[in-house]
């Protein structure tokens, strides 16, 4: 798994090929200029221009702060929870020996990421701690609804083409939320390390962040089935509307002719429809009734289902009504004044 490249909600958290890139141009606190990663990993396979200063397209530089563009990056170290498989299943005691097997569960998936801030001066350093923080806090803030976290799940071949390495390894985590901020466990050096305070020297910073997955599976690049126009009528009559049946039992199609003035907006439909070929669990064929509103363009093609009424208002039998299980209360009028009073004497 390349984890060294984090993508969450389209801003890169992680970039081992322009981690490297800026070490050589910006600097670092690092005995050697490069740093972990996967060398076939380059600019091209992400389809950007070749990487050579935070002021050329980093995603965390501003120009109105300087210290940004002494920020090199996130340096992964490890991913931990990407190889699980997010499935479990309970078990209980039987009595007569052995367990009973309980149903099984998707659970969400736990990603914790350790890396190491890295930078030419301490002050750029803690730039880009701000600026994970912030980063991670995806689009969506406080919402409840996650981002997609992308990534590669292999290192590419020396050989191989961008595009087709990307359309085959690039994988995606779905609602994915930051639950843990990152944490600083380590930090070597003073803060201002270097003679001349912050202008001088970096610190490296080894930060932990913890991210939850709703959705655990991780998927592929969508591949398209079929592609073609949506059909339309430019006319402003009302269509035709027919239901096929499937090809297991084939039967004449049932075709409603829509009537002039019965309401029918260009383009849009109301259709109420019945499916007669719902089976039970045990193959007895039900009957189950569903109704569908809105806008409806082009031909309807509606399987094993049997329409009732279109685009006109639907009108309904006369129903009996239901009796009330509730218990009705019947309204007393009050007693009259000239109603004498009995009265015992005793």
């Amino acid at each position: 798994m390349l984890d060294h490249y984090l993508d969450l909600g389209g801003t890169e958290i992680a970039n081992p090929a322009r981690l490297a890139a800026y070490l050589e141009t910006v600097g670092s606190p690092l005995d050697s200029a490069a740093g972990c990663g996967c060398d076939t990993f380059t600019a091209e396979h992400l389809g950007d221009e070749e990487y050579t200063t935070p002021e050329a397209g980093a995603p965390w530089y501003d120009p109105d702060m300087p210290s940004s563009a002494e920020f090199t990056g996130l340096m992964v170290l490890s991913v931990d929870g990407l190889d699980d498989h997010p499935v479990v299943r309970t078990t209980t005691p039987a009595v007569t020996g052995g367990a009973a097997l309980g149903p099984a569960r998707v659970q969400a998936r736990t990603i914790t990421v350790t890396g190491v801030l890295l930078g030419a001066t301490c002050c750029g350093v803690e730039y880009g701690l701000r600026w994970l923080a912030e980063a991670l806090a995806g689009t969506t803030g406080a919402g409840c609804g996650g981002d997609c976290l992308t990534l590669f799940n292999c290192c590419p071949g020396e050989f191989e083409a961008p595009e087709e390495f990307v359309a085959q390894h690039r994988r995606t985590l779905r609602r994915v939320a930051l639950v843990s901020p990152p944490t600083v466990i380590s930090r070597t050096g003073s803060g201002c390390s270097g003679r001349g305070g912050c202008s001088v020297g970096a610190d490296m910073l080894t930060v932990e962040f913890v991210l939850t997955a709703g959705t655990p599976w991780l998927w592929t690049d969508p591949v398209p089935v079929i592609d073609v126009p949506v059909p339309s009528d430019p006319s402003t009559e009302c269509v035709t509307w027919c239901i096929h049946s499937n090809s297991e039992s084939p039967t004449e199609p049932i075709c409603v002719e829509l009537l002039e003035g019965a309401g029918c907006l260009p383009g849009a439909v109301l259709v109420e429809f019945a499916d007669t070929s719902a089976c039970g669990p045990d193959g007895v064929e039900g009957r189950t009734r569903k109704r569908h509103r809105g806008p409806v363009w082009g031909h309807a093609v509606m399987r094993r289902a049997r329409l009732w009424t279109t685009c006109a208002r639907i009108r309904r039998a006369a129903v009996p009504p239901r009796p009330s299980h509730r218990r009705r209360r019947t309204a007393t009028a009050p007693p009259s004044r000239s109603t004498p009073r009995r009265t015992n004497w005793t």
